[in-house]
């Protein structure tokens, strides 16, 4: 057996891998992502029906011993993305814009659920107010004040809430963090033995087509309307929005802080700084990621930025 050969049938292993591990929490995640770059490596660097038997047999894999369910999640999420993404690198068309275009299996997921998101929200809905109910129950035997107890279940509530209703942007944004992580896991492994995929620009570079301020406007748009479920689809459509715009804040903080030779211990400290902000620092990163759309701050678009 050639070298070449032995490289694809380690790849394939790692993706029928993925089945028997799929029950395992952290590991289910972590395989899920080595799964998605062996995917994209073999789609972008062998026969392309190599890489759609391969995923095909996991998802068959998947349907026969653990369901329906558990093999839509893999074909959507995981193989049909990084099938499209290997097949945009083949074509060479990668880089960000083949990963965005990976998501689009992915929106039929969120379609499935947005067919049922009544039902399902509802039931979410139901099982973190029980789980908020039971908490506040066994802190109140322990002597909690009833009225700090009070708020704090209704701020929970609320929140958990929130989260129902923005699931499918926080999904959008999950699939989109583990793709670009298969991506460039693929790139490094796949250089180690020999074989080239575009690799991502420096995280100092990163930015979004200005078309994605038209994504904002109309989130925007839909949040105004009195119909519930528009309202709904416009505020997923601005949290998805916020995440892509938070990183390309940090993005932008990243190149100045490169730029002006920043210590490692304070650059360390600022990303301390943005960790235990949360809230604040995802508005305040968030915004600066919008207006380097309309200022250009690392002159991006003339091309005389300085390299970082």
């Amino acid at each position: 057996m050639g070298s070449k050969s032995r490289i694809a049938l380690v790849a394939a292993a790692v993706v029928v891998l993925y089945g028997p591990l799929c029950d395992l929490l952290f590991l289910n995640y972590v395989w899920g992502i080595l799964s998605a770059a062996a995917l994209i490596f073999l789609a972008a660097n062998f026969r392309p029906t190599l890489a759609v038997g391969v995923g095909g047999f996991v998802a068959l894999e998947l349907m026969l011993f653990q369901g329906l369910p558990q093999s839509t999640t893999f074909l959507l999420s995981i193989c049909l993305p990084a099938l499209l993404i290997g097949y945009l690198v083949r074509s060479r068309g990668g880089g960000f814009r083949a990963i965005f275009w990976g998501l689009i299996p992915v929106l039929v997921l969120v379609a499935l659920f947005m067919t049922a998101y009544s039902e399902v929200s509802t039931s979410l809905s139901l099982t973190i107010e029980a789980w908020v109910d039971e908490f506040a129950l066994q802190a109140r035997e322990m002597g909690q004040s009833q009225e700090l107890l009070e708020g704090l279940t209704s701020d929970l509530k609320n929140f958990g809430r929130i989260l129902v209703e923005l699931l499918p942007s926080l999904l959008l944004l999950s699939v989109l963090f583990n793709l670009t992580v298969a991506y460039f896991l693929s790139c490094k492994l796949g250089s180690k033995v020999g074989y080239h995929i575009p690799a991502l620009p420096h995280f100092s570079r990163w930015r979004l087509s200005d078309y994605f301020l038209g994504m904002v406007l109309l989130g925007a748009i839909f949040s105004l309307l009195h119909n519930p479920g528009m309202r709904i689809v416009g505020h997923n459509l601005l949290a998805f929005s916020a995440g892509l715009y938070f990183f390309v804040g940090f993005s932008v903080a990243e190149f100045f802080l490169v730029k002006l030779n920043v210590s490692r211990l304070l650059k360390l400290l600022f990303y301390l700084l943005i960790f235990l902000g949360q809230v604040l620092s995802l508005v305040l990163l968030g915004v600066l990621g919008l207006f380097d759309s309309w200022f250009d701050f690392r002159k991006l678009k003339s091309g005389v930025a300085v390299s970082a």
